[in-house]
């Protein structure tokens, strides 16, 4: 651990100690003189970097006065022992000689996107870095994928991996085994967090990130949802999602308000995740299970995938259905995801094609249909659009999208192959440079994404 992540961890025992109050609370406590945002507090509390002495200050203040009820000044001696303890690492981090700093940062400083200098801050001409990173920079210019080291999640015997999601906010990767754990996982150390999420009597199906990173949330066959802090690992609360088979896809809508979940009963339910309490009635109309459920990016949308080869496509206010899309080759819809504008729907099935919709109108879209060796089980858009992943039974593949062509997407010889396995699903960072797959045998692998080519 460096000595920043051991800073970090300091913080988030102290925020424990003082009552484990959310984000949101710190940032509506913090002292006007001195705002406290809930991204910064969780970069603060992440030791993603080192905060600003006056920031620090006032987020310990904040912190110590939900314990005490009293305002707290600077000579508070909690305040005091963190104070030099942050000093300490001002002098480190000053101290490292500038052309060997990018060597030296802590990981948990280093943005994931280090393989790319279109990622990443120029501190310097190309000839100062070392030849590896130079290779490797090249290499994701001219459009190559660079394998990185997986991940591997512990399970136990007999259980299978079944999701692995980045979270929207932090550099942080969670993966989750049928075996009802969740492990948390830093990708750009490839070290595990030390936190391990139990809580569900039978295997967990799902699992996804609020749009805020505060918070965790996994489903499974006993048809409950479980919702984590994914710092500390503490249960947030249960929603008892009233259906009458397993939990088989989730996702929550942009703003957080909503967590739709899709089971075995065939039926799309919305919740609010705050109370748990359900947001108007089921949605019905697919006959068979829900494989997937996605919100568009402004939440006007909710698409759903069943195994009964049927996407239908709901206006999530009105729990209303807005379109229905069927494809008379996929008999099975097992994946489905909308493009970062909200104009495009790539879904996948038993077909083994990723085929696009348009979505306002449920109608093929005017591009190649992109075609995996297996059923696909996985799709995802990168957050600029440029690329889609998908994930089959047996590989999963990368496709270039070129926006400035009618999003038109590349030919079979810009296709990449990623590596033959059981995949179970795939997703993309916030920022769009790491790519993760997960296998069933509990591999995460993590793959650097090339440049977009202009």
């Amino acid at each position: 651990m460096t000595e920043l992540e051991a800073f970090a961890a300091e913080l988030r025992d102290l925020r424990i100690e003082c009552g484990n109050p959310s984000l949101r609370d710190i940032e509506k406590a913090a002292p006007p003189s001195r705002p406290l945002s809930a991204s910064a507090i969780s970069e603060a509390l992440n030791g993603k970097r080192l905060p600003r002495l006056d920031f620090f200050i006032a987020l310990v203040q904040t912190l110590i006065r939900f314990r005490s009820g009293t305002p707290v000044n600077r000579e508070n001696p909690r305040v005091e022992q963190l104070r030099l303890r942050w000093q300490e690492l001002e002098r480190l981090r000053v101290s490292v000689p500038r052309n060997t700093r990018s060597d030296r940062t802590p990981a948990s400083q280093r943005s994931s996107a280090t393989p790319t200098a279109a990622y990443m801050p120029h501190t310097g001409p190309m000839s100062d870095r070392g030849l590896a990173e130079r290779a490797v920079l090249a290499a994701l210019a001219r459009g190559r994928l660079i394998s990185l080291a997986p991940l591997q999640h512990d399970l136990a015997p007999g259980a299978k991996l079944v999701s692995a999601a980045f979270s929207p906010k932090d550099e942080l990767l969670a993966s989750a085994g049928s075996d009802g754990k969740v492990q948390l996982w830093d990708p750009v150390t490839g070290r595990s967090r030390g936190v391990v999420m139990t809580g569900h009597t039978g295997p967990l199906t799902v699992m996804a990130f609020s749009p805020d990173g505060t918070l965790l949330a996994s489903a499974g066959s006993d048809g409950k949802v479980q919702l984590w802090d994914p710092v500390t690992g503490r249960s947030r609360g249960v929603v008892m999602t009233d259906h009458t088979g397993p939990l088989t896809a989730m996702a929550f809508s942009p703003d957080g308000r909503l967590l739709a979940s899709g089971g075995g009963d065939a039926t799309v339910r919305l919740w609010n995740p705050i109370n748990g309490q359900a947001v108007g009635e089921p949605m019905i109309g697919h006959s068979a299970v829900i494989n997937a459920v996605t919100f568009s990016c402004d939440g006007t949308l909710l698409a759903s995938a069943g195994a009964d080869g049927r996407l239908r496509l709901w206006q999530p206010d009105a729990q209303r259905l807005m379109n229905e899309i069927l494809s008379d080759q996929n008999p099975v819809a097992n994946a489905v995801a909308f493009s970062p504008d909200g104009t495009l729907l790539a879904s996948g099935g038993a077909d083994r094609v990723v085929q696009l919709w348009t979505a306002d109108t449920g109608r093929a879209a005017d591009i190649p249909l992109a075609k995996v060796w297996s059923t696909i089980v996985s799709v995802a858009f990168s957050p600029d659009g440029a690329w889609i992943a998908a994930a089959g039974d047996d590989s999963a593949v990368l496709w270039a999208q070129d926006q400035t062509v009618s999003k038109r997407l590349y030919g079979n010889g810009q296709e990449l192959l990623l590596f033959t396995n059981a995949f179970v699903s795939v997703a993309f960072s916030p920022d769009g440079t790491l790519l993760a797959g997960a296998g069933e045998d509990g591999k995460v692998g993590l793959w650097a994404v090339p440049q977009r080519r202009a």
